[in-house]
């Protein structure tokens, strides 16, 4: 398998998790987006998932979470800055690794919530 066709893959798999057609995982999206415009708001502009969190509902699962950021980051909303912070609070296994800090370069209309790619 080809480096090309593992990224293809790969990019398959996360519209898939980004792009559900369940009418729950589209509200969860939505909610992704909005913390995620929330925290670049709060933060000049400045995006990580540890500030992402605190302006998420508590019924967002974690998996749709990464892969909705990870489709910003895919579509150029995001842009990686090169920095990291710690992944969040110590309650979770994963709190002391670290997680990339974005920077939200372009708006994200409205309708790319409510896009279903799947």
């Amino acid at each position: 398998m080809t480096a090309a066709t593992v990224q293809d893959e790969l990019d398959v798999f996360l519209d898939a998790v980004a792009y559900p057609a369940s009418p729950s995982r589209i509200y969860a999206r939505r909610a992704i987006v909005r913390a995620v415009e929330q925290a670049a708001r709060a933060e000049d502009g400045l995006v990580h998932i540890s500030t992402v969190r605190h302006h998420l509902p508590a019924w967002v699962s974690g998996p749709i979470i990464g892969a909705t950021i990870s489709a910003l980051h895919s579509s150029g909303h995001l842009r990686a800055t090169g920095a990291y912070r710690r992944n969040g609070d110590n309650a979770s296994r994963n709190g002391a690794k670290p997680a990339p800090l974005f920077f939200l370069a372009v708006p994200i209309p409205a309708e790319w919530s409510e896009t279903d790619k799947s």
